[in-house]
């Protein structure tokens, strides 16, 4: 699987050790980190990685699949991936904007952090019992896709965070940030934290959200405050139980 290798500095190669003397051929060493971006493409060999990695940009073409082999990936720019990632259970991975219209297989407690943009349209995301967390300091926005999530934690206390279509959890938590929810959300738990200060919650006019348990859990000075993105109701059915405190 030898990639497109521009200058140094540019764009390089990451593989495995078949790839690596490759990618030494055409421009005298690996991939390393202050390389612009690593593509990975279909070829003969999937690479396997040996260690923890940090790229400023990925791409995995479709076709490929990269293989996270129990080690961390930090990507500090743009991810895309178009063919395969596959994780094996237990690996942290850190994203700025993440589109995925290929595969990322979770197999375990895998936590990923994304810092920008999730976008899973035409993708698919195997979510095990992994922990996907939306901790950035600007504005986010998430397109699901129809994917769901094991537990899905929003932590970005600096700036809007926008579900812009359905969303589907096993465990929700908003902790002390602004959300906007942009279609229907069904969860097992959902719970919402302000724990520094007051927050809003502007749920679809005309959409369904659907809960098992309900947890809203604002305190004094710290008000949540729910409101319909229309003059029209958004509808909540909570199957359950649940705690409102300060809303």
């Amino acid at each position: 699987m030898l990639l497109s290798c521009n200058n140094i500095g540019s764009r390089c190669e990451w593989s495995d050790v078949q790839e690596v003397l490759a990618a030494l051929r055409v421009v005298g060493r690996s991939p390393i980190g202050d390389d612009a971006g690593v593509v990975i493409s279909n070829g003969t060999y999937d690479p396997i990685m040996p260690s923890p990695q940090t790229f400023n940009n990925l791409e995995v073409q479709a076709g490929a699949i990269l293989t996270l082999n129990s080690f961390d990936l930090t990507v500090n720019g743009d991810a895309t991936v178009s063919g395969t990632i596959t994780a094996s259970g237990s690996e942290t991975i850190t994203l700025s904007n993440l589109t995925v219209s290929g595969t990322v297989t979770l197999a375990g407690t895998e936590t990923v952090l994304v810092a920008g943009d999730l976008n899973l349209t035409g993708g698919t995301l195997t979510e095990a019992s992994s922990h996907v967390i939306l901790n950035g300091n600007a504005a986010q926005s998430v397109t699901s896709a129809g994917n769901s999530f094991s537990t899905l934690t929003m932590s970005n206390q600096s700036a809007l965070v926008t579900f812009a279509d359905a969303v589907q959890a096993t465990l929700y938590y908003s902790q002390s940030g602004n959300v906007t929810y942009g279609d229907d959300f069904t969860a097992t738990q959902f719970h919402v934290y302000s724990d520094n200060g007051s927050i809003t919650q502007v749920f679809n006019a005309g959409s369904t959200y659907a809960i098992q348990e309900f947890w809203l859990n604002g305190s004094v000075g710290k008000v949540q405050h729910l409101k319909s993105s229309s003059t029209s109701t958004w509808n909540l059915n909570v199957s359950g139980f649940a705690t409102v405190d300060y809303v």
